[in-house]
């Protein structure tokens, strides 16, 4: 399964074409010999996070996908589908476990970024799956603290601390505001 997407190069401020597609272990290999060392020369959150161990550890109800440019990994995405919402505890959603950026495109590492919208575009990657999954676009996640206000600017909403999840807070996005989501990143790629 691949799924062609739009994602904004900064250089040029022009939307280019980019796939998402399941990872691969090229993928594993160019984020743990690529991405790694960036990450820790920057002191970034996720610097000593094992990628291959993470990847490698996925249950059959997880899956990771990148999103790939120029033959470059640009992020990735984990999800799972096996959970409960706490918005409406009697409804499934899907999980995300794992949203990563490529350091080249994080406003902190680079200014201006190589590529803009990565993480936008894999978060709704994850939504337009919730609706195929019929979990009709409920995401839920725990969130660093660093990405909190991202996911507020998509509507999530915060359910406070999680304390059996390292005190990460806990967000999820409603059903109404998942559909907001697609419309505005379909709009978004139909304009440009």
């Amino acid at each position: 399964m691949k799924e062609r997407v739009k994602i904004l190069r900064n250089v040029e401020n022009k939307y280019v074409e980019a796939t998402i597609l399941p990872i691969t272990p090229r993928h594993i290999e160019e984020i743990e010999l690529i991405w790694k060392p960036q990450l820790k020369h920057n002191n970034c959150w996720d610097q000593n996070l094992d990628f291959r161990t993470y990847f490698q550890k996925g249950e059959s109800d997880t899956k990771f996908y990148v999103l790939e440019c120029n033959c470059m990994t640009q992020g990735v995405i984990c999800l799972t589908s096996n959970y409960l919402s706490m918005l409406e505890p009697s409804k499934n959603l899907l999980y995300l476990n794992l949203l990563n950026v490529a350091p080249w495109n994080r406003l902190e590492i680079q200014d201006p970024p190589d590529f803009k919208g990565v993480g936008t575009t894999l978060t709704t990657f994850a939504v337009i799956h919730s609706i195929n999954f019929g979990f009709q676009g409920r995401i839920g996640l725990h969130s660093v603290e660093k990405a909190e206000k991202f996911y507020e600017k998509m509507h999530f909403v915060n359910l406070g601390h999680d304390i059996s999840y390292q005190n990460l807070k806990y967000l999820e996005l409603p059903k109404d505001d998942a559909e907001l989501v697609v419309l505005n990143y379909l709009l978004l790629c139909n304009l440009n």
